[in-house]
């Protein structure tokens, strides 16, 4: 007799199979089923309906794990108390610790329930050899010990010693088998791969048997997972003839012996036990997870083999026990559940001449096309669970494009377009989501999706920003209301003010639902429509020609109607505190000069410097000037002030030497518009002196001339005075121009109607008469004027 090879033990033990706790053996999968006779062994206040306390799926297979612990226990039941006993399956210090082989059999569990890639399954078949091949080295060892003793002459101690050792043995024993009953489970039933992995565990089991008494509980436990091992080959005869016989079966029984005969074919009985289990167990409460699994084969048998008329039905009778099977067990049951039904499907798929023939893709196109949504998205989330991610989003986008239900079409076009946002599809997300938008009859659902869409088209390159904007209008559109349509607007409101469209950045900062109104959004919509009214400031409009001032002036006027037009439209829907506030917050800052409205809109605000600047527009020369700084308070804001103050000039110029002073005051610079001020408010000669610095480091210093000239004659205080600066300036601008140049001989006419208005008419009359003679413009207009000049009295 030839002794196995043996490393050197180490220290690292795995746990006893007997008694297991919760917190050892955490994650198990309900391969194993708690067989009748081991209840008893069951700790107090535990039951074969452990679902209901929590445990779930994994704790089921916890309890039957045990039980196989209790079998091994009523092998050595005639033990004296007092012999020692050494359950342990030991590892060699070459081998995996313990927590990796409780690892390894909880990835087999989370690869059962939930999935697992090719890869992953490769690598859990690998880890499993490995382990297999150390437990198969002890018990070698175990059985060589065995034999020794065999060869003694017997003994109480000997004896006690032998039942140790078997009792070792069926440990290690059952510890193979579980592995490979757990690897079988890995794949569709009847698959080539299930079949490769049921033969192996049969090959396994049957070595084993060798070891077990004919008599023995272990073997009719070894001999229930050789009949797992043939129902997951799909050889039912062979099933059913390894499988044990029970006086009253347990529903894992029942549940075996319908698979049995579905295995065979034999739909009429089981569909008879099936009918006699449900019946029984409405009254009594109980729920078994093996039954649901063996219904939902049942009837995903009857589903395979039914005709085109009647497909539709069947999968939708699957997926209604899909729901069922949650309700009574959870979402792990499901999980489970799903698991096998996709695994089945996917092996079924590639039956019709292979993975990339016409007549496989027609068969799943058509199988698809036949599936209830609820199954679809099954494959989806066992898509996605295996790593496959665009099949996933596939079925995800098919369940919902196929589903009545609009809350769980809605989840599915979610969860597809998320898939296909991470694999860089963001156009095909987006068409999704959209066409899934418009079934929506919940408008807040519509509009999420709507919202969702259009960030995903943002997201190719270049983004169409109109497709973007039209799409983020539908969402407001939708349920304007809600909030997706609240973040629609902000976005939409930023696109239009990139296009330069601003008056509709306005609009759509006004025209808002109640509930989206508040101190954010109020000021949001100040600032868009200063932004919308307020333009850059450019100084030569103040010496633009009469025609173009006219322009500027009829835009200003329209920018400032449609803001009042759309503030009256949006009061009657909106929140009238807010809106109120805002509308007379503009009216002061950037709206026309209109006295009564400024002063009821001084009455209704509590900002002490906006009613200051509603006093002082009203009357500038009284004692009213604003004491806050407009710049330091905000940068728009100064802005409209800026221009507001400058546009009431033009305007109001009775009020121009006063407002002139308090722009001069808060915001002078080095500009033609800080110039113009100057010559409003006087004195002359200060205004005059800085148009000759300014002059000097210009490059175009007749433009100065031209400015300081205007203003000066538009000036009120001191008016002849400032006339006959502007005349002597205009006059220094023509000497520098040739005679006949057009730009030179208006400068002489706006000096001669300068001086006139001073009162020098004499000498204006004269002059004009003479150009006459001379040198008659060709400009009608000019001729016109020096005319009138000429012959004042005509």
């Amino acid at each position: 007799m030839t002794k196995p090879s043996s490393t050197k033990r180490s220290t690292r033990r795995l746990p006893s199979w007997r008694g297991c706790s919760i917190g050892t053996v955490s994650l198990r999968c309900c391969v194993l089923s708690l067989p009748q006779f081991a209840r008893p062994f069951l700790k107090e206040g535990e039951s074969v309906s452990v679902f209901r306390s929590g445990l779930g799926w994994r704790g089921t297979h916890l309890l039957a794990l045990r039980a196989i612990a209790c079998l091994s226990l009523c092998l050595v039941a005639s033990i004296p108390a007092t012999a020692e006993a050494d359950d342990r399956v030991e590892l060699s210090s070459s081998t995996p610790s313990d927590s990796q082989l409780e690892g390894l059999r909880e990835d087999y569990t989370l690869a059962i329930i939930d999935g697992a890639s090719p890869k992953e399954i490769e690598q859990l078949i690998t880890r499993r050899r490995h382990v297999d091949s150390v437990l198969k080295t002890q018990a070698d060892e175990v059985s060589f010990q065995l034999e020794g003793l065999q060869a003694e002459k017997p003994s109480t101690q000997s004896n006690q010693k032998t039942a140790q050792l078997r009792r070792r043995l069926s440990l290690i024993w059952l510890s193979r088998i579980e592995l490979a009953s757990l690897q079988s489970q890995l794949f569709a039933m009847g698959s080539p791969d299930a079949v490769a992995a049921a033969a192996d565990a049969s090959t396994l089991i049957k070595t084993a048997l060798v070891d077990f008494p004919a008599d023995s509980i272990v073997r009719d436990e070894v001999m229930r997972l050789l009949t797992e091992a043939r129902l997951q080959a799909g050889d039912g005869r062979a099933a059913e003839a390894a499988n044990p016989t029970a006086d009253a079966p347990d529903p894992a029984a029942l549940a075996r012996s319908i698979r049995i005969d579905i295995a065979n074919q034999h739909f009429r009985a089981a569909e008879q036990k099936l009918k006699e289990y449900y019946l029984a167990e409405k009254s009594s409460g109980d729920d078994s997870p093996e039954m649901a699994l063996a219904r939902l084969r049942y009837l995903m048998a009857r589903q395979a083999s039914a005709d085109s008329s009647q497909s539709v039905r069947q999968t939708k009778a699957i997926g209604d026990w899909l729901d069922e099977i949650e309700v009574r067990l959870g979402r792990s049951v499901r999980r489970r559940a799903e698991t096998m039904l996709s695994r089945s499907r996917q092996y079924r798929a590639t039956l019709n001449g292979g993975k990339s023939s016409t007549a496989s893709k027609e068969s799943s196109m058509q199988r698809d096309q036949d599936a209830d949504p609820r199954i679809l998205r099954a494959d989806a989330r066992y898509y996605f669970r295996v790593g496959q991610q665009l099949p996933a989003a596939l079925a995800y986008a098919t369940a919902a494009v196929k589903d009545e239900k609009p809350s769980r079409a809605h989840e599915s076009a979610i969860s597809s377009a998320a898939i296909l946002r991470g694999l860089s599809k963001q156009a095909a997300a987006a068409e999704l989501l959209l066409r899934i938008a418009d079934r929506q009859v919940d408008p807040q659902a519509a509009s999420g999706m709507l919202l969702q869409a259009a960030v995903l088209i943002s997201e190719t390159d270049p983004p169409p920003m109109g497709r973007i904007a039209e799409i983020l209008q539908t969402c407001m559109d939708h349920d304007a209301a809600s909030p997706p349509a609240d973040q629609a607007r902000t976005w939409l409101i930023e696109i239009r003010k990139a296009q330069g469209k601003f008056v509709d950045a306005a609009m759509l900062a006004t025209q808002m639902p109640s509930r989206h109104w508040n101190e954010q959004s109020a000021l949001r919509c100040r600032e868009t429509w200063l932004e919308a009214v307020v333009p850059s400031f450019n100084a030569s409009s103040f010496v633009a020609s009469s025609s173009e001032a006219g322009q500027q002036s009829g835009s200003r006027q329209d920018r400032l109607l449609k803001m009042r037009e759309i503030f009256l439209a949006a009061s009657e829907i909106t929140d009238a505190v807010l809106l109120s506030r805002t509308w007379n917050e503009l009216a002061i800052l950037i709206d026309d000069l209109q006295p009564d409205r400024l002063q009821a809109a001084e009455r209704e605000l509590d900002d002490a410097f906006l009613r200051q600047l509603a006093a002082f527009r009203i009357q500038p020369a009284a004692n009213t000037t604003p004491t806050s700084l407009a710049y330091s308070r905000d940068s728009k804001e100064a802005a409209a002030v800026r221009w507001r103050l400058n546009q009431d000039i033009q305007d109001h110029p009775e009020f121009g030497s006063e407002l002139a002073k308090y722009l001069l005051q808060h915001f002078a610079g080095s500009d033609l518009l800080t110039l113009r001020w100057m010559c409003l408010a006087g004195p002359a000669e200060k205004a005059v002196q800085f148009m000759r610095k300014q002059q000097a480091e210009s490059d175009e210093p007749a433009k100065w001339i031209s400015a300081a000239a205007t203003a000066l004659a538009e000036a009120r205080h001191n008016r002849e005075h400032h006339l006959r600066v502007a005349s002597k300036l205009w006059d220094e601008l023509a000497s520098g121009l040739p005679q006949d140049d057009p730009v030179g001989m208006a400068a002489e006419v706006e000096s001669l109607r300068c001086l006139f208005q001073a009162g020098d008419h004499q000498e204006a009359s004269a002059k004009a008469e003479l150009i006459l003679l001379t040198r008659p413009p060709a400009n009608s207009e000019l001729r016109s004027v020096l005319q009138s000049l000429a012959n004042p009295k005509s």
